[in-house]
């Protein structure tokens, strides 16, 4: 992935033209997002217990900016991002065969249950260089995160506050309004229950592609 990424990087270094100062106030972004999460976790109880296994897949985001100024500008983005999951329930049962006897994990059920996380956010992007070759910007941001979870096999999960922060660069697309983008984000929501669920704390890093549009002032 890293490497990956500072190769697209050079690319668009090597090919980017000169920016106009000026920039358009307002831009609309649309970007792919990927990401290598993976966590396992368990639960326990007297007769059994449970797994679950979260691999992350992919998913989408729509941007608007807001330029403030040639360097500040405020981001409103609304996105999903889906996981592959392993669901397994357990169950001790007596092994006759030991002695003295003992007891033994056996798998009642698995499934794969849908489990998806939709994320609006606010972001204040601070643009480094906005009349150079390449329009780098960082970011905190403060998002408030839903669940989309197949309830019939996993717990709900209850709306939560998530924090982060994301690198990016855009370069425009020949003399067009339009430009690619790449970034890296980092956001994690703290579990807010008293009771750890299956989930627990969820730490995403993940990387975006996508285009911009800037419109005309």
């Amino acid at each position: 992935m890293k490497r990956a990424l500072l190769a697209a990087l050079a690319f668009l270094a090597a090919t980017a033209p000169a920016a106009a100062a000026g920039d358009p106030r307002w831009a609309l972004r649309a970007r792919g997002l990927w990401t290598d999460y993976s966590n396992s976790s368990a639960y326990g109880a007297s007769l059994g217990f449970g797994t679950l296994d979260l691999e992350g897949e992919g998913g989408a985001e729509t941007a608007l900016e807001f330029r403030q100024t040639p360097r500040v500008g405020w981001e409103l983005s609304a996105g999903r991002m889906t996981f592959e999951t392993d669901a397994r329930v357990f169950q001790y049962v007596p092994d006759f065969s030991t002695n003295p006897v003992t007891v033994r994990p056996v798998l009642q059920r698995q499934s794969s249950p849908d489990f998806a996380t939709q994320q609006l956010g606010l972001a204040m992007l601070f643009h480094f260089a906005p009349a150079g070759r390449l329009d780098w910007y960082a970011s905190p941001q403060l998002a408030w995160v839903d669940y989309s979870i197949d309830t019939a096999s996993l717990s709900r999960r209850k709306p939560e506050i998530a924090l982060g922060a994301k690198l990016g660069v855009e370069v425009p697309l020949g003399a067009s309004a339009w430009s690619a983008g790449l970034e890296v984000r980092y956001s994690e929501t703290q579990y807010q229950e008293q009771d750890r669920d299956l989930y627990g704390n969820l730490g995403i890093a993940s990387a975006a592609v996508g285009v911009s549009y800037r419109f005309p002032r």
